[in-house]
This record gives structure tokens, sequence and C-alpha cells, in this order.
């Protein structure tokens, strides 16, 4: 059982993923709570690390740079051994599932270390929550919440958090300003990137879906993405016929998280950027191939999104592509080919008729 006497210092190892750490941000906040003169240090790549700057439940940051180690084990455990007598850690906690994460905390020295037993790794933890087929099953954020719930901590708040500087906030502003765009303009943010690329819809269909925003709702689309989303965004605004503004791989994370805030809705895969707009509470049209619905749906109102699904029994695979299922003659997965651009356009007019935006 959890000894909750002096605990003064917690490591978190956050999640690897943009969108799986924003949703962690109820569970952050829950164990901030429960041990409020606790500091908390977290340990997250650098692209997490941007997206929860200014978390207020946050006071360090601890970098896993990849990229810095070579991306490999060695380095990974040679950077957690050093932490170990720098910082004295009472108590660490996972967001992540995979056996590595918890050897980190193993050889960090921490005292107590709490995850779920995932990955085989239960023995390196002092406190192991059992991830019932139940849990496994529910959205990220419960999942989350069910881990800290797991310690007797109780969550108060579902809400997912970003927080925003003045310098942000301005970004935007003079975003919006430089582009002279008026606040009675349908501004629609897109992102056509994946982790994986073969869940990336196809450029060809963006473009036509831009085309018809612009066509049919003096829409002005921004299309957002990092640099390993620069030559599938490139394609798009090549391929459409009216202008958009390509800005993918030309700012920052957070740059464009403040975009995204001051747009009417947002267009893209089940991604990274699609979690930043939920979270924001910006109306999302999101496409999903592999994934399923009911663990990473934008966490929204529903009367806020609307997801474009074909229905494939194979749902949710294990995404090993193409051992497991067929390309399509566009390298793409059947479940991701067979969206239309007209499956997009329905969901946009859904939504943006529902809010009355369009």
């Amino acid at each position: 059982m959890l000894n909750r006497e002096n605990i003064n210092k917690i490591f978190i190892r956050e999640s690897n993923w943009i969108g799986d750490a924003i949703m962690t941000t109820p569970a952050l906040a829950a164990i901030k709570e429960s041990f409020s003169k606790a500091e908390i240090f977290v340990g997250a790549n650098p692209s997490v690390a941007e997206i929860l700057k200014y978390n207020p439940c946050i006071d360090q940051f601890l970098i896993f740079d990849t990229q810095l180690l070579n991306n490999s084990l060695l380095g990974r455990l040679k950077l957690s051994r050093s932490w170990r007598g720098k910082y004295n850690f009472d108590l660490g906690i996972l967001f992540t599932n995979s056996f590595v994460s918890a050897l980190e905390i193993f050889i960090m020295g921490i005292p107590q270390r709490i995850g779920f037993d995932t990955d085989g790794r239960g023995l390196l933890l002092t406190e192991k929550i059992h991830a019932t087929p139940e849990i496994i099953k529910k959205h990220e954020v419960d999942y989350f919440l069910d881990l800290v719930s797991g310690i007797g901590i109780k969550p108060h708040s579902r809400v997912l958090t970003i927080k925003f500087s003045k310098e942000d906030e301005n970004f935007a502003k003079d975003f919006i300003s430089q582009n002279r765009l008026p606040s009675t303009r349908l501004l629609v943010a897109m992102h056509a990137g994946a982790s994986i690329k073969p869940k990336e819809w196809l450029p060809e269909r963006y473009a036509k879906v831009c085309d018809e925003l612009v066509r049919n709702y003096n829409a002005q689309v921004v299309i957002l993405g990092s640099k390993a989303d620069e030559a599938v965004s490139s394609k798009i605004a090549s391929l459409a016929e009216e202008k958009v503004i390509n800005l993918a791989g030309k700012i920052s994370l957070r740059e464009a998280t403040s975009i995204i805030k001051c747009c009417d809705m947002f267009i893209g895969n089940n991604s990274g950027p699609m979690h930043i707009a939920a979270a924001l509470k910006v109306p999302v049209v999101t496409i999903f191939g592999p994934a399923a619905p009911e663990k990473t749906a934008p966490y929204l109102e529903k009367e806020k999104y609307e997801i474009v699904i074909k229905p494939f029994t194979c749902r949710p695979c294990r995404q090993n592509y193409f051992k497991e299922c067929e390309p399509s003659v566009n390298g793409k997965p059947a479940c991701i080919e067979a969206i239309e651009v007209e499956d997009v356009i329905k969901g946009i007019e859904l939504l943006g008729r529902r809010l009355n935006i369009i």
C-alpha cells in the first residue's frame, strides 16, 4: 500500500505522445491536489514538455531527448542513472505502459514506484495497478484517472489543461492581424500529419476539402504541423486550387497551438493536434482509421465534434502495417482509404450547422 508520509518529491514519467500527454492532465491535477506540498517533476520528451509548459501542477521538467541520446536504450538508462543521486525522489508514477519506463524509474532508485502492470513490468513496481480488460477499453482520460484512483487519489476534475503565455497569445493575434482575417470569416485549422505515415489521410483528398471550405463557406484554411509534416502539408497546399496558408514546419508547437485556439474548427487525423483542439474546446472533425474512438475520441461535449470513420471488424488493430492487412493502391490501410472527400464534407456540415458556425 502507498506510504503517503514524507513524500516531498514526485517523479512522473509522461507519455511519449502529445495527445496522450494532454489526456493525462486531469490525472496530473489530481496528483498535485493530493500532494499539494510536494514538488512534481515530469520526465518527458521535448515536444511533450513544450505542450505541457506553464501547467501549474508541474514544478520542473526533466527531458528525455531521444535524438540527443541517439534513441538508444543504453542512453536512456544512463540518463536515468545520472538522476539517481541528484534528485532523490520519494515517489515515481508512470503514465507510460512500457517495461523500459519502469526500468528507468527503478534505476533512478525511487523507493515507491507506481504504474499499471502492463508489459510484464510488475516486478519493477512497488504498487502495481491491474490493467483489467474493462480499464484498457476506457477512454484514455479515464484510463489515466483509474491509475491514480488505484492508489487512493480521488480526482475532482476531468478538464484537459493547456496554458498559454502572453507571448503565445500575442503570436496568434499578430498572425490574424498580418493576414487580415476578420472575425466574421470562418477560420479552420488543418493537420494532415500522423506519427505513423500510413495513418495519414490522402493529401489529394485534404486538398479537395480545402477547396470546398473556401468555395462554399469563404473559409481561411491554415495548415499546421511539425517538420515531419512538411511534405504532406506542402502537397496539400500545392494541390489545392484555392489559397491556403501553410505553416507546417515553420512555427513552433506552442505557436501552432495558439493559432488552433483562435480557430472556429479543426480538421485532421486522430493525432496530437486534434487533442490540442479538443482541450481548447475548438470544434473538431477528425478522421479515424485503425484506432478505436472509444479510447481516443476528442474529449469534448458530443455536440462539438464529428468522427469520420468507416466500419471495420479489425479495429482496433495493432497497426502492424502491412503484415496484417494489404495496402491500397495509395499505400494506405483499407480503413483510411475507404474515407472519401464527401464523408469529411458531411462531417464538416453536420458540425458546422449544429453549432451555427457555417
